[in-house]
């Protein structure tokens, strides 16, 4: 091997080290416990707010597809915050479901939609994307 190469391999590898251990550390904070305090409520959620933060992500991203886009869709501003925010359920069966509405963009939401997302490898399932139903 000439040494310019052997030289690029070890920069690759002691560039790429830290992004493992990132990528470990979520997945096992995943089984975690995270308790979020505010001035009028404590939640404790089983799964970090890391893995809550992606799997509202994916939830959004579902529901953006399937209404059309982003040019004919917008989530409410509560599914691009902080995941303390969201209306959100962890199911038994570790998959995270979301309830979000959603509609043209700057309008008032007219969808409602329930998404389910398995933090275990990130399948989506729209339960719902229809009319709101009730607030």
């Amino acid at each position: 091997m000439n040494k310019p190469f052997v030289a690029t391999l070890a920069l690759g590898t002691i560039a790429l080290t830290p992004l493992a251990a990132i990528a470990q550390s979520i997945s096992q904070t995943s089984v975690e416990r995270t308790e979020i305090r505010t001035e009028t409520r404590t939640v404790v959620y089983r799964n970090s707010i890391a893995v809550l933060n992606r799997a509202k992500n994916y939830a959004r991203q579902a529901a953006e597809e399937r209404n059309g886009g982003l040019r004919v869709y917008r989530a409410e501003a509560l599914m691009h915050g902080p995941v303390e925010q969201t209306r959100l359920v962890e199911n038994s069966d570790g998959t995270v479901t979301f309830t979000f509405y959603g509609g043209a963009p700057a309008a008032k939401p007219t969808i409602e939609s329930v998404v389910t997302v398995a933090v275990n490898g990130w399948a989506t399932k729209v339960n719902y994307n229809g009319p709101i139903r009730s607030r």
